[in-house]
C-alpha cells in the first residue's frame, strides 16, 4: 500500500492541518491490524511526502477556514503542477524496490493526483496497479464553469492496468449546521464515473479518517474494499467507456472517413474544424478528435487540440512545416490543473518533415496508447518537444516510435515502455530534459541502419533494454548517463560511448557486435559481457565493482590511452 497525502495550508507543516500527520496514523492502523487479532496477509506500506504540497495562504484566518473555498482551491491549484513530476517520481521509487506484490494506492486531496500520474507511469512500464483508493479529490468540487478532474482519472488509470478503483467523497460544510438539502455542486463532492462511489457526511479531512477508522473496524465499507481488506474479490473494474464520461467543456469531433485535409471544416462532424487556436471558446474548448476506419487526414497548419484516437488502418500526418499541439491542462476556475493528453493511436501518427521543422508540441503530459506507431520521415527536421517546463511524453507499452529527428528535445520529461527505434540514415536524437530524465522499461534501438543518439540521464527500469542491432549504431554523448538494465551491440551493430558513462547496468556485445570507448568513458558497477575497446586517445574510468566476463581492450596507437581507477574497485568475474 502506497499513502499519499494532499496540499497543506501552512509553510509549517506541524502547525495547521496535521495534513502529513494522518498518513502516519493510516500506516500504524495497517501495522496494528497486521499485528493483532485479525491480521492481514504479510504486506509493505509505504508513505510518500512531497514538498510542494505545503503551500502558503494569506492571513491567519484565512489559513484555518475551512469553508473558505477561494483559498483552498487557490492553493490545490498551485500546488497541481508538481503533482506531475512528484508522481514519476513515485513510480520510478516504487519500481526500484522491485516490487513483486500487487500495489494499492491511497491518495487524499491532491495527493490523489500525485498517485494517478504513479499509476500512469507504472501501467506504461509494465507494472499494473490492483487498486487507486480516492479519499476527496481536490477538483471534484467545481466551481462553475471549470471541468472536474475525471478527464485525468480517465486517462491515467486506463482499463486493463488498474484493477478496481473507489472513491469516497465528502461535503465541505459537514457539522456547520448548513443543510445537506439542495448543497450547491461547489460545496458537495461529486462521484467519479466508472468508479466505485460512496458519499460521506464529512469534511475534507474527515474522509481520511473515517477510511484510517475503517482499517481495524468490523466494517464492509472503505478499506473493506481492499485485497488486505478481504472483500476485494469479485469487484468491478473501471469501465472509462469513450464519450461517456467526458465532461462539458470536452467537444468531441469526428472525421467524415476518407482522405482529406484537417483545415476543412466539411470533413468534420459537426462541422467545425477542431483546433484551439482558432476555436472562439479558447478556455473550455478541450477537443477530442477521432479519425475512424479508412481514413487519411493531413494536418495542414498548426493545430491545437487535448486528444486523439485513429484507429487500425486509418493515419494522421502532420505535413512538411506544420506542427499539431497537445494541450493537457484541464482549464478552470483559478488556473489550470493538470490532465493528461493521449494520442489513442492504433494506426499511423506521423511527422513528415521534407526539410522544415515539423513538430509535435507537448504542454503539460501526452501519453501514446495502443499498438501503433508514431513514424518520423528520414529528416532531422522532425521533432517531438515540450512547450515552457515540464513536460512529458509517455510511450506506452505496445506503441512504437521509430524514424529520424529529435525526440525530446532537452524539453521533455521521457518514458517509455514500448520501443523507439532509430531507422533512417538521419539519426534519432534522445534527449530528455536534464532535470526530469527518462525512465525506460521498453526498447531503446537502432535498427535498419539507423543510428540513435542518446543525450542526457537514462534510468532502465524492469525490463529497459537500449539495442544496437546490425548494421546500426547507439552513441551514449557527452554528460548522458545509462543507469541500470542492458546495453547491448548486437551481431553487426556498434555502441559507442562519447564522454558518456554506465552506472549498474550490462554491457554486452554478441558475434561481430562492437562496444567502444572514444574521449572519457566511466563505468561503475558495471557487468561486462564482450569486448569493449578503448580508442586510441580515450580513457576509461571504472568506479565500485567490474564484474568482467569478456574483456576491456586499450587501442593506442601513439596517443596516451588509459584506464583509471576512482576510489577503491573491485575486479570481479571470469
Amino acid at each position: 500500500m502506497v499513502i499519499t497525502h494532499g496540499i497543506q495550508l501552512a509553510d509549517n507543516p506541524p502547525l495547521i492541518g496535521g495534513e502529513v500527520d494522518w498518513v502516519h496514523d493510516m500506516a500504524q492502523a495497517m501495522i496494528t491490524r497486521q499485528q493483532g487479532a485479525n491480521p492481514l496477509a504479510p504486506f509493505n506500506v509505504t508513505t510518500y511526502t512531497w514538498g510542494d504540497a505545503f503551500q502558503p495562504c494569506s492571513g491567519f484566518t484565512s489559513c484555518i477556514d475551512p469553508t473558505n473555498l477561494t483559498t483552498v482551491y487557490q492553493a490545490a491549484r498551485n500546488a497541481d503542477p508538481s503533482t506531475v513530476t512528484h508522481g514519476f517520481n513515485l513510480a520510478k521509487n516504487l519500481l526500484e524496490l522491485n516490487p513483486t506484490d500487487d500495489i494499492h494506492f491511497v491518495g487524499h486531496s491532491s495527493g490523489t493526483h500525485v498517485n494517478a500520474f504513479a499509476a500512469l507511469g507504472l501501467a506504461a512500464l509494465g507494472k499494473p496497479v490492483k487498486q487507486f483508493t480516492i479519499l476527496d479529490r481536490p477538483f471534484g468540487r467545481v466551481l462553475t464553469p471549470g471541468p472536474t478532474d475525471d478527464d485525468l482519472f480517465r486517462d491515467a488509470l486506463p482499463s486493463g492496468q488498474v484493477t478496481w478503483v473507489d472513491n469516497y467523497y465528502g461535503n465541505a460544510v459537514a457539522g456547520t449546521g448548513v443543510p445537506l438539502e439542495g448543497l450547491p455542486p461547489a460545496l458537495s463532492g461529486t462521484p467519479l464515473p466508472a468508479a466505485y462511489n460512496h458519499f460521506l457526511n464529512k469534511t475534507h479531512s474527515g474522509v481520511h479518517e473515517w477510511y484510517t477508522n475503517t482499517i481495524n473496524a468490523a466494517s464492509s465499507e472503505g478499506f473493506y474494499w481492499s485485497e488486505e481488506g478481504g472483500g476485494f474479490a469479485g469487484r468491478p473494474g473501471p469501465d472509462w467507456t469513450p464519450g461517456n464520461i467526458y465532461p462539458s467543456p470536452t467537444t468531441i469531433t469526428r472525421w467524415n472517413g476518407g482522405s482529406g485535409n484537417w483545415n476543412d471544416d466539411s470533413n468534420w462532424d459537426p462541422q467545425a474544424v477542431p483546433n484551439r487556436l482558432s476555436s472562439i471558446d479558447t478556455i473550455n474548448d478541450n477537443f477530442d478528435v477521432q479519425i475512424g476506419t479508412g481514413s487519411s487526414v493531413a494536418i495542414d497548419t498548426t493545430v491545437e487540440i487535448q486528444d486523439l484516437s485513429i484507429v487500425a488502418g486509418s493515419s494522421v500526418e502532420v505535413e512538411n512545416g506544420q506542427s499539431l499541439i497537445l494541450t493537457s491542462d484541464l482549464r478552470a476556475n483559478f488556473g489550470s490543473g493538470v490532465g493528461v493528453s493521449l494520442i489513442k493511436n492504433n494506426g499511423n501518427f506521423v511527422l513528415n518533415s521534407t526539410g522544415f521543422s515539423t513538430k509535435l508540441l507537448i504542454d503539460g503530459v501526452a501519453a501514446l496508447r495502443g499498438d501503433g506507431t508514431l513514424l518520423m520521415s528520414d529528416q532531422s527536421q522532425n521533432t517531438t518537444r515540450g512547450i515552457g517546463s515540464d513536460n512529458w511524453l509517455v510511450n506506452e507499452q505496445d506503441h512504437r516510435i521509430e524514424g529520424a529527428g529529435k525526440l525530446g528535445d532537452g524539453t521533455l520529461g521521457l518514458i517509455n515502455g514500448g520501443d523507439i527505434a532509430a531507422t533512417g540514415t538521419a539519426p534519432l536524437i534522445v534527449r530528455p530534459d536534464s532535470t526530469l530524465g527518462m525512465l525506460n522499461g521498453g526498447r531503446l534501438m537502432a535498427s535498419g541502419g539507423g543510428t540513435l543518439r542518446l543525450e542526457g540521464n537514462i534510468d532502465n527500469m524492469l525490463d529497459g533494454r537500449i539495442e544496437a542491432q546490425s548494421s546500426s549504431r547507439v552513441d551514449v554523448l557527452s554528460g548522458s548517463v545509462i543507469t541500470g538494465g542492458t546495453l547491448q551491440a548486437q551481431d553487426g551493430g556498434m555502441v559507442e560511448f562519447v564522454n558518456g558513462a554506465l552506472r549498474r547496468g550490462t554491457l554486452t556485445t554478441l558475434g561481430t557486435g562492437v562496444a567502444r570507448a572514444k574521449g572519457s568513458t566511466t563505468l561503475e558497477d558495471v557487468t561486462l559481457k564482450g569486448t569493449l575497446r578503448g580508442l586510441n586517445g580515450s580513457s576509461i574510468t571504472l568506479r565500485g565493482t567490474l564484474t568482467n566476463n569478456g574483456v576491456v581492450s586499450l587501442n593506442s596507437t601513439g596517443s596516451y590511452t588509459g584506464l583509471w581507477v576512482d576510489g577503491d574497485v573491485t575486479l570481479a568475474g571470469t
